[in-house]
């Protein structure tokens, strides 16, 4: 399913008033992968604590949840990148953590530099430029271009002052409180993301649990907190988006089917489907070695699979598959359990009537 979302969207996604609207849910989605609030936490854990060039920050900047949260358009992303193009902003949010990380304190070529010239560049105009009180103005942002320089002043200030929080060790009950404010701070919380902050938060809750429980009271470091959040989300998560109303988009898993009017499955070519066994230098089932009852098949679990989604359908089974090579045209078989089936399908019919003469 993690390539399936962004095509999935692309077709059935309209407006609530289109009258060609259909309802749909993407159930098993990963979190990490599909919800873009837990990929700006993710960069937000990875930048803690980085010397924060100016490609890292601006890429965080891009994410359309951080984005939308200061209200910043694409064209106000283009003129943000010229603008530090032309202030030399390289890395550093000032001389002390330029210091932090082993140069010397200096302030040049960092964030507060280059934005302090730009909005100098903004309130003094003179040409050419004159020194104020040290510092050279960039004469960059003008008229209604400069709301997109407080925009990015605000986000900057934020940015460097949650990133501080999340670089430093915190317990498993204060972890939840600091992870929730740089999301409130610098992700945008609406109707269509309120789920994923609220399950970012339920997550880390649940850690907290668990360490209270074990007693341990102890600081975690970030990157720590970072690895048993997100596995934590991935390993325990419910199947989310399922039997909602509508077309309900999910992958083939075990016990998963139950009875629906009408069953679709795509993409079911020759190679995709049944799954291969993955192969590993120490797995002797693999390699040649004597199977053994409860060993596990990754192929018999996906005809079963299949099967239990075959007798799914009350009404209509559709099944399809890429039937044609994109490069040559040339004819692709289905996936085995599909010729099977057409197979099976064949004897019970009986052969065809002739035709009349």
């Amino acid at each position: 399913m993690s390539a399936a979302p962004p095509l999935i969207d692309a077709v059935f996604r309209r407006a609530s008033d289109d009258p060609q609207r259909i309802p749909y849910s993407i159930a098993d989605r990963a979190l990490g992968a599909a919800a873009p609030v837990a990929s700006a936490l993710d960069r937000l854990f990875l930048l803690a604590g980085q010397r924060l060039s100016t490609s890292q920050v601006l890429d965080l900047l891009a994410l359309e949840v951080v984005a939308a949260r200061f209200e910043l358009t694409p064209r106000d992303l283009e003129l943000i990148s010229d603008w530090l193009l032309r202030t030399n902003v390289r890395w550093g949010i000032d001389a002390a953590h330029r210091q932090a990380h082993g140069h010397p304190s200096s302030d040049a070529n960092t964030w507060r530099l280059g934005v302090r010239r730009l909005l100098l560049g903004y309130a003094v105009s003179s040409e050419p430029p004159a020194l104020v009180s040290g510092l050279l103005p960039e004469p960059g942002p003008s008229g209604s271009n400069a709301a997109a320089l407080g925009k990015l002043a605000a986000f900057l200030e934020s940015l460097f002052q949650h990133l501080d929080a999340l670089a430093r060790p915190h317990t498993a009950s204060q972890w939840p409180e600091v992870v929730s404010a740089a999301l409130d701070a610098l992700v945008l919380h609406d109707a269509d993301t309120a789920w994923q902050h609220q399950e970012l938060l339920e997550a880390l809750r649940t850690l907290s649990g668990r360490a209270r429980e074990a007693g341990y009271d102890q600081t975690i470091a970030s990157p720590a907190l970072r690895g048993l959040l997100f596995d934590t989300i991935n390993g325990a998560r419910p199947a989310r988006g399922f039997l909602m109303g509508g077309v309900t988009f999910c992958s083939m898993v075990p016990l998963r089917s139950i009875p629906f009017r009408i069953v679709c499955l795509v993409g079911l070519g020759d190679g995709e489907f049944p799954r291969k066994d993955a192969s590993t230098d120490f797995d002797l089932i693999v390699h040649g070695g004597e199977r053994r009852r409860g060993d596990r098949s990754r192929r018999s679990e996906d005809r079963y699979i299949f099967l239990e989604s075959i007798l799914a359908a009350r009404e209509r089974l559709i099944i399809t598959y890429t039937g044609q090579s994109i490069r040559d045209n040339s004819s692709l078989p289905p996936s085995v359990v599909v010729a099977e089936l057409c197979d099976y399908l064949d004897a019970w019919r009986g052969p065809a009537p002739a035709a009349p003469t």
